[in-house]
């Protein structure tokens, strides 16, 4: 599986090497701490989404967005969820989570995954009220491993999937759920993704330390 380490950028202080994924999930750690997150929600989030984008086959650059969209798409955080365009009623997480991996220099692919994630598989979600292909394919990823993580915590991972398969042509692409329950059937799926795997561990799965 691709990880953090196939597209490794380096920031050399004083002799040493800090790499921007290792940046961006202590970013995505201090999120979660602001916003009362379970504990590797966002790690946990990657991983499936990494699993099923390299199943894909996503290029170099897909796979990059993927990767930081996923760590980085609940940085608008709790308070833009509330608030709503006084135009449109829609809430302003997309919008802003966008502008702000824009600005991280993150990339357009992030950003309008970032942007995208809440679109629906039959245009009933939001921003732009998208349907199907229309959707970015990494939005639409992310949405799957969202929900995975989500719906898996503290319950048996079948659950997740049964509820994955229920809303698919409707809330998700039924292509990326048909790769998710089979990655699932493999047993290649879940490996360090359940809330009670060890942190340290999928953090070093994640970053590639």
């Amino acid at each position: 599986m691709q990880t953090s380490s196939s597209f490794r950028h380096d920031v050399r202080d004083t002799g040493e090497s800090i790499s921007l994924s290792e940046v961006v999930s202590a970013l995505s750690y201090a999120l979660e701490l602001t916003e009362g997150a379970v504990k590797g929600q966002a790690l946990r989030s990657c991983l499936l989404g990494m699993r099923i984008g390299a199943e894909m086959g996503l290029s170099a650059s897909e796979a990059s967005g993927l990767y930081f969209a996923l760590l980085l798409k609940d940085i608008a955080g709790s308070d833009s969820v509330g608030r709503r365009d006084e135009m449109s009623g829609i809430p302003q997480r997309c919008y802003r989570g966008a502008e702000i991996l824009h600005k991280l220099g993150m990339g357009a692919l992030a950003a309008e995954a970032v942007r995208c994630v809440d679109e629906r598989w039959d245009g009933g979600g939001y921003p732009d009220g998208l349907r199907g292909t229309q959707i970015p394919l990494l939005a639409r990823i992310g949405a799957v491993a969202g929900h995975l993580e989500l719906f898996s915590q503290g319950r048996n991972t079948q659950d997740a999937i049964r509820r994955l398969e229920e809303n698919s042509g409707t809330w998700f692409d039924p292509e990326i759920v048909r790769v998710a329950v089979s990655l699932d059937r493999s047993g290649t799926l879940w490996s360090h993704c359940l809330t009670h795997d060890s942190y340290e561990e999928l953090r070093r799965v994640v970053v590639g330390e």
